[in-house]
């Protein structure tokens, strides 16, 4: 899907959501980033997004099921671990800082379940 020059990518939340302030156990945590990593990959393919050749400010929708108190940026492990799973389909070269120049987060609407949306926007003019 594209939309503006900016190519949309809606995720049902495929788990739970990892979070910076969590105090699982690494292996807990790996197999969520896991999901989180192979669920992205397996919809960016799904979406047929294109390899985006320019470097990319993405911008992660964080939609909750319910309205209790939360911070958006929190997610960061969860959109990391989608971030990772562009790459893993081809969409993005790699997440590094010449590929991925920014990445911001933003609270969206209540939906049923959890959704992560992610909104890649390629740069549109060479960095000098």
């Amino acid at each position: 899907m594209s939309l503006d020059d900016a190519y949309v990518l809606p995720i049902a939340a495929p788990c739970e959501w990892l979070r910076s302030n969590d105090r699982r156990h690494f292996h807990a945590a790996a197999a969520i980033t896991k999901k989180w990593r192979e669920t992205t990959a397996w919809r960016a393919r799904q979406a047929r997004l294109p390899h985006i050749d320019a470097p990319v400010h993405i911008t992660a929708v964080i939609h909750r099921a319910d309205r209790r108190k939360a911070d958006a940026p929190n997610s960061w492990p969860s959109v990391k671990a989608a971030i990772d799973g562009l790459v893993d389909a081809g969409v993005l070269t790699d997440d590094d800082d010449a590929h991925v120049l920014s990445t911001t987060f933003q609270p969206g609407e209540i939906v049923h379940g959890s959704q992560l949306t992610l909104i890649i926007r390629p740069e549109k003019e060479p960095r000098a």
